[in-house]
């Protein structure tokens, strides 16, 4: 019977707790260990006033009944000095058992599934690392499920720490000595951390008595880089940043329905499920920009339509700055450059359709993928890469975006649309141009006038200015094909 438990320690040397764990529940010869989870630093669960937590996951394989495993469980803890004086709190050994298959328990010594398990982000973290497909009992995989808190790989942690110690004295050499000395690492442990910092795309210089000097970033994203880039008051400061996702417009849905709060962010280095207007499929290959960010504004539902041509604004406006590149706008959500596609925006309100309380922002910007990528249904698309031939930094480029939007969502608030307007209308690639637009299979033909007072199109057909609404219609230039 394959078993999850889950361990952790907030008292004493905690990495060596687990690790002590680990080794008695094996030596009970009860137990076969299968899998082992990174380490992940966590706030306090019920308690706030004690240590932070290391906690892990591991799969075991057990004939043991449910009880019996408790016991066993229980003597690990008690041989690690457990003592049970206050619930939730400190403790050297806490095990749990989390899940299994096969196992169902419901009586007053145990439970399982742990009824908490589905919100606990310090047990779903280590469990999405080594388990992501794992049906819980809500019927969901691991990976879909974001608990309250949040977890950190510890790992991450001292690599954060070392960055920060390094970029303190920038363009000088810090001792590996005085590195290990301030994390309480041994300096074989701060060398295998900065190899590991090597391969993650950071040049960092070494020198025999003088130590390490931090050199240069990553262009990829990266946790730290874009921390120590990000300028906003809200927006970007909860994030996350995921090797690869189906979707980062789903997983905030999902976030959302698990109570985030306004300016959660998260960031795929690729998807796999991308999408955009219309449930179009987005290409979204490594190398660009897949943000999603939730915005709580103080608007109504009537003005939802304007914040996706405010985004469009603070986008452009983003790119200008980060990159010294002037794009255009093309209504409603693209982003344009000598007629060819450089990114799209997508925005939908979340949960009821009575007033604005929560939308879902997200940008896809092909920023540093190869011109190769661009064929056949792609070829009127293009990157920042290719405009100025040379890679740019994504942490800046999303930061700086964030911040735009941040700014330009401020003024719509403050000010109403009309600011917002001007600035779409200044970077407008239709304005005063022939263009035709579609409403489902009927084509409009006539010249782009501009934007009404509530985001719509306005286009001169004949004798007559016609008002078209975002998510209605496409628009194409006399150079598109027709959809």
């Amino acid at each position: 019977m394959r078993v999850y438990l889950g361990l952790g320690s907030n008292l004493g040397d905690r990495g060596e707790y687990l690790r002590q764990a680990r080794v008695l529940l094996c030596d009970s010869g009860k137990i076969e260990l299968i899998q082992v989870s990174g380490i992940y630093e966590t706030e306090p669960w019920g308690v706030t006033e004690q240590p932070e937590f290391w906690n892990q996951v591991i799969e075991i394989e057990t004939q043991l009944p449910g009880l019996d495993l408790l016991a066993l469980c229980q003597q690990v803890e008690n041989k690690l000095g457990r003592e049970r004086q206050q619930r939730w709190g400190p403790r050297t050994m806490d095990v749990d058992i989390l899940f299994s298959e096969q196992m169902s328990c419901q009586s007053p010594e145990l439970t399982v599934p742990h009824p908490q398990i589905e919100n606990r982000e310090f047990v779903l973290a280590p469990l999405r690392e080594i388990a992501p497909e794992l049906i819980l009992p809500s019927g969901k995989p691991v990976r879909e499920i974001r608990g309250s808190g949040k977890a950190v790989r510890v790992a991450d942690t001292l690599r954060r720490k070392i960055l920060d110690l390094l970029a303190a004295q920038p363009g000088a050499y810090v001792s590996g000595e005085a590195v290990s000395k301030k994390l309480g690492m041994t300096r074989a442990a701060v060398w295998k951390q900065i190899q590991q910092l090597r391969a993650a795309g950071f040049v960092i210089a070494s020198k025999t008595k003088q130590g390490y000097r931090l050199d240069s970033v990553p262009l990829d994203l990266d946790e730290w880089v874009f921390a120590g880039e990000l300028k906003t008051r809200e927006l970007g400061r909860a994030f996350y940043i995921f090797e690869q996702l189906d979707s980062t417009t789903l997983w905030a849905k999902e976030s959302i329905r698990q109570g985030v709060r306004h300016g959660l962010t998260v960031m795929a280095r690729q998807q796999t499920a991308g999408r955009g207007r219309l449930q179009r499929f987005w290409h979204s290959p490594r190398g660009g920009l897949w943000l999603t960010v939730v915005i709580c504004p103080q608007l109504t539902l009537a003005d939802a339509a304007k914040l996706t041509l405010c985004a469009g604004v603070a986008a452009v406006i983003a790119v200008e700055r980060h990159c010294g590149l002037r794009l255009g706008i093309k209504w409603p959500n693209d982003l344009m450059w000598e007629g060819k596609k450089v990114a799209g925006i997508l925005a939908e309100v979340a949960g009821e359709w009575t007033s604005l309380h929560t939308l879902i922002m997200s940008i896809g910007i092909n920023a540093n993928i190869p011109a190769d990528v661009f064929r056949g249904e792609l070829a009127d698309a293009v990157s920042l890469q290719m405009i100025l031939g040379q890679p740019q930094n994504l942490n800046a480029l999303a930061a700086a975006f964030l911040e735009c939007l941040e700014n330009e969502l401020a003024l719509l608030e403050q000010a109403g649309f009309e600011p917002i307007r001007q600035k779409w209308l200044e970077r407008s690639v239709g304005l005063g141009r022939e263009v035709s637009v579609w409403r489902g299979n009927q084509e409009f033909r006539g010249r782009m006038t501009g934007l009404a007072a509530d985001g719509s199109l306005l286009l001169q057909v004949g004798q007559e200015e016609v008002a078209f609404v975002a998510g209605e219609v496409k628009m194409r230039m006399e150079t598109d094909k027709k959809p």
